[in-house]
């Protein structure tokens, strides 16, 4: 699936002059993989948002690697479709 979101936030959230974006890119749908991108995002940034994968299909690992890593969540779900 296309990730149609991340350009609009990408834009919305550069026009903050104190912010310093960082774009991790699209990560595979590895449970592993997720937890250690979540794990060094958060040791190096202040917020870490995530587009996708906290739907209920067997490849959505972000949930489980939040939780795994005691992570706070402040937004669960956005309801926005892709497109």
């Amino acid at each position: 699936m296309y990730n149609s979101n991340r350009v609009f936030l990408r834009a919305t959230v550069s026009r903050f002059p104190w912010v310093d974006l960082t774009d991790l890119g699209i990560v595979p749908d590895d449970a592993a993989i997720i937890r250690t991108v979540i794990r060094h995002a958060a040791q190096s940034h202040d917020v870490v948002i995530s587009l996708g994968g906290v739907s209920a299909g067997e490849e959505d690992h972000i949930l489980d690697a939040l939780r795994l890593e005691a992570a706070e969540l402040d937004v669960l779900k956005v309801a926005i479709r892709p497109g």
